[in-house]
């Protein structure tokens, strides 16, 4: 190899590289910068990249908007798209992105259209490419519900004292809810805890 073919490989090199540390990291443009949605988050995920953080939120039909910090890879779901300029707050290295112009969107959505899911499902791609909808049990945190992840399930305490099985199982009925069917030993010391 002669000088002249080393330098041209180095120049290919360089270019190529350059070109690679330009992509942006974010594969759609922020609506906001340097300052994030407050007070309207439902869900935040830590330690992901701003990517994932999209991913997290189109797959959702309840997220309507995200914030995204680049340092301390903070990302919050947001149930509500910008309503004024004073629920804005400024924060460094951040950024907020309006997904409405997304959904439905082939490209960006992953369930777009009719076989979206529902509130309180998200989208999820398995290995043969086949789409299917989830219960979101990340958002097991709220109205008293506390997250089981060895069976991906949402569970609640509430007391039915006295009641029949068929009072009781009414009751979950009524809250979009199943009576919990108690299998395994580690489910019941879990229930136990939940008691305590």
């Amino acid at each position: 190899m002669d000088v002249f073919t080393v330098v041209v490989f180095l120049y290919t090199v360089e270019v190529a590289y350059f070109q690679q540390c330009t992509v942006r990291t974010l594969r759609v443009d922020a609506d906001k910068t340097g300052t994030r949605l407050n007070g309207h988050t439902y869900i935040t995920f830590s330690n992901i990249g701003p990517n994932a953080c999209y991913n997290e939120c189109i797959r959702r039909t309840k997220c309507h908007s995200f914030n995204y910090n680049s340092i301390t890879r903070r990302c919050d779901i947001n149930k509500i798209t910008n309503s004024s300029e004073t629920d804005f707050v400024d924060e460094t290295n951040c950024v907020y992105v309006d997904m409405t112009q997304y959904r439905g969107d082939s490209y960006y959505d992953p369930c777009p259209g009719s076989d979206a899911c529902v509130e309180g499902e998200f989208c999820q791609t398995l290995k043969d490419d086949k789409k299917i909808c989830n219960r979101d049990v990340k958002e097991c945190e709220v109205d008293g519900y506390v997250r089981y992840t060895k069976e991906n399930l949402c569970l609640k305490l509430v007391s039915t004292s006295g009641s029949t099985w068929t009072s009781a199982r009414a009751v979950c009925l009524n809250e979009g809810a199943e009576l919990v069917s108690i299998t395994t030993l580690e489910k019941m010391k879990f229930m136990q805890n939940l008691l305590k």
